[in-house]
């Protein structure tokens, strides 16, 4: 909560983007929120510009000391955030509790129901108290892993800004392929299309 001009106690959400991914996601719903509610957007210095080009009027983040694992929070002002590392930064620069945006498709890495921090249903995310998540089954995830933070399937909004799709496309045999980063983190994470691409 912060102080509004009346003094009287109102919530007014910031939000933290530290990658170009991630301002992406969170900028349109950043847009859609009533101006009051909209407290600071912070990005990392070398996104002002993108930010800018969004619409955004952002604050360049300085970073504070590096601190591996800072522990959840929940006495400081509440961020937006779109990444498990996002929450870490948001952690380390005094923020806590955060509403947390799902990126992309909402997939997960794991076997079972092990699943790596930074993926739907991962562990370390006991400051979070509301989940925005693209599909049903990333919200089982969640509501599986924490049963008390409410979890909301709302789409993707980064693609709310794509235009119609036309008719037809895929009858004519369209294939897409849905991936986070090119790591190791789990079996199946690593990019499929690089594979497909080798192939004679």
């Amino acid at each position: 909560m912060r102080m509004n001009s009346g003094g009287t106690s109102a919530l007014r959400l910031d939000a933290i983007s530290t990658e170009s991914q991630f301002l992406d996601h969170v900028s349109p719903l950043w847009q859609a929120l009533p101006e009051a509610l909209r407290g600071q957007f912070l990005v990392a210095p070398e996104l002002m510009a993108r930010a800018k080009a969004r619409g955004i009027e952002a604050t360049p983040i300085t970073f504070p000391p590096y601190v591996a694992n800072p522990p959840p929070r929940h006495g400081g002002p509440v961020a937006l955030v779109a990444s498990a590392g996002d929450i870490k930064h948001g952690r380390r620069l005094g923020y806590g509790p955060f509403v947390f945006l799902e990126h992309g498709a909402g997939q997960s890495y794991g076997q079972n129901t092990v699943y790596h921090g930074a993926y739907a249903g991962g562990p370390d995310r006991d400051d979070v108290i509301l989940n925005l998540v693209p599909n049903e089954t990333c919200a089982e995830r969640w509501r599986a892993a924490y049963p008390a933070t409410p979890t909301v399937v709302i789409g993707c909004p980064k693609l709310d800004e794509l235009p119609e799709r036309e008719p037809g496309l895929v009858d004519q045999g369209m294939v897409c392929e849905v991936f986070c980063c090119n790591r190791s983190l789990g079996y199946e994470q690593p990019r499929c299309i690089d594979s497909a691409l080798d192939e004679p």
